[in-house]
């Protein structure tokens, strides 16, 4: 059963986007990234001997320099040699064209047409229609121009669009429906633009986003690919999405009361980073780092500032060149009182005193002394003071209880009020 790779967003030559600012940053791992990226695409390709490939728009990030082109020409080469032949249209981003400074790409490689939506035979038994951006901002569905399905072949939609429904997906760019899509009669849709990997099926139509190949930055996160699918005549298998990312971003979170009071800080993070990367960095990416540090934190925590947590995190994955902290943040609070567990103990003890003659006899000093005090300036107050059983002799246990009764409830409102170490 013949195979076909379906891949979209590839950003080549990405911008760091301020990480070139970073002394620290591995700034030629990132900004290679996205080349890597491609290269083991176009290499897993080869090995698979795919039937053809779609490339649904944004090849690149900005207007390419020359050496990009050269680099995405090679690439597109490779598949040429491997009598592998490519679709691909452009989007947004890539919408001043893919051969900037050539006016050829290599055979058997085909630019859609920006001015109207166009079919291609790429292989037998198989259409493929598109249509290129033919500017940066395309605020009409250009679905609706695409022609209808080729009787007895298999159709596949190729756009780089605005998915209503979907996260990353801008309106101003190529809006679609899902029933709008499914209602052209292609078996197919290769889409572009939305930069996570969706599958979907309306009305017995697959519609596929494969999400960009290579995570730009941070607010990228997890595992980025592209899809092969698999096809007999008409009938198409699930649609498998693999992995092909040089660098993975990670965003992860810590419970700061999970830390150990006795390690200090710096390792304790590392360890929980190089734990929560280990996959990833297993397979030989790098491992790039978003760490929220959150939560109550003990005394010990609290006494290290943000910026010394952040140094003694760096230092140490400076040292491992598989991982690089992209960012810390530090969101910590004191650690809450258990209320409950307090005021059991403080029962306990209550309980403790009163059953101790010798304790209530100390009682019996401090009310008799308290009375004696208060009765020159609130006689009433004084009186609800309880008396010693006797001149200088403890408190009975009823009257021990109450006055610690009263005490407590003076504690407990403290609890309630404060809630929070001082």
């Amino acid at each position: 059963m013949p195979t076909f790779l379906h891949a979209a967003d590839l950003h080549l030559d990405s911008p760091l986007r301020g990480l070139e600012r970073r002394p620290d940053a591995p700034a030629e791992r990132l900004r290679s990234a996205t080349r890597t990226a491609l290269e083991r695409l176009v290499t897993a390709a080869i090995e698979r001997k795919v039937a053809f490939t779609l490339i649904a728009g944004d090849v690149y990030d900005v207007q390419p320099a020359f050496e990009t082109y050269r680099f995405l020409y090679g690439q597109l080469q490779r598949l040429s040699a491997a009598e592998i032949p490519v679709a691909l249209v452009l989007g947004n981003h890539d919408h001043a064209g893919v051969a900037p400074r050539a006016g050829q790409l290599p055979p058997g490689v085909r630019l859609l047409s920006r001015e109207a939506a166009e079919s291609w035979e790429l292989v037998p038994g198989v259409v493929v229609h598109g249509r290129s951006y033919p500017t940066r901002d395309v605020s009409e569905d250009l679905s609706l121009g695409y022609p209808p399905p080729v009787p007895g072949k298999l159709n596949v939609g190729l756009l780089h669009t605005a998915l209503k429904g979907h996260e990353g997906g801008h309106d101003l760019y190529a809006p679609s429906s899902p029933a709008g899509l499914a209602a052209v009669g292609y078996d197919y849709w290769a889409l572009g633009h939305v930069h996570s990997f969706a599958s979907l099926v309306q009305d017995g139509r697959r519609l596929v986003f494969p999400g960009n190949l290579q995570g730009r930055h941070a607010k990228e996160p997890g595992p980025r690919g592209a899809v092969f699918v698999d096809y007999e005549g008409t009938t198409l298998s699930e649609p498998r999405h693999e992995v092909f990312d040089d660098v993975r971003w990670f965003h992860l979170e810590l419970d700061a009361a999970t830390l150990p009071d006795d390690v200090e800080p710096g390792a304790v993070l590392f360890d929980r980073v190089r734990s929560a990367t280990s996959a990833a960095r297993s397979e030989g990416r790098l491992a790039a780092v978003r760490l929220t540090l959150r939560g109550e934190a003990s005394r010990r925590l609290l006494a290290h500032t943000a910026a010394e947590l952040r140094d003694a995190l760096a230092v140490r994955m400076a040292q491992d060149s598989t991982l690089f902290l992209e960012k810390l943040c530090v969101e910590l609070e004191a650690t809450r009182f258990d209320r409950s567990e307090a005021e059991r103990q403080l029962g306990e003890l209550a309980e403790e005193l009163v059953a101790d003659p010798q304790q209530r006899l100390a009682l019996g000093a401090i009310s008799d002394k308290l009375r004696k005090r208060l009765s020159d300036v609130d006689r009433p107050l004084a009186q609800s003071v309880p008396l010693p059983g006797q001149r200088g002799g403890p408190l009975d246990e009823a009257d021990a209880r109450a006055l610690l009764q009263e005490a407590l409830a003076l504690v407990r409102e403290r609890l309630r009020t404060s809630g929070r170490r001082p």
